[in-house]
């Protein structure tokens, strides 16, 4: 089980969170919320910001305004992943980049 951590600067504190436990990003104007099982985190720095600090073999740009754990993933359609209950919109570039990493 790979157990890397991240720090994050949230609302002028250092959290170190756990990478496996992190579902999905979303971009909100200037600020991203960090969705996991149990919580959400809010904070003010952009997408492409907080993707340089997360590791790439996690993580996947499969729209303007979401990153997400691609093995986190249950269903992908042409259109739409679903990751827990939540229905991210794909675009077809983000759908050939998790195409290419899941090699189906």
């Amino acid at each position: 089980m790979d157990t890397a951590l991240v720090l994050l600067c949230i609302q002028r504190r250092l959290h170190k969170i756990n990478v496996q436990e992190i579902l999905f990003l979303k971009a909100s104007g200037r600020y991203c919320t960090l969705h996991t099982d149990s919580k959400k985190i809010k904070m003010l720095l952009n997408l492409g910001k907080l993707s340089q600090q997360l590791p790439a073999r996690h993580f996947s740009r499969v729209h303007r305004g979401y990153l997400v754990a691609w093995e986190k993933i249950k269903q992908i359609t042409s259109k739409w992943i679903l990751i827990g209950n939540e229905k991210i919109p794909l675009t077809r570039g983000g759908r050939k980049i998790l195409f290419q990493l899941l090699s189906c």
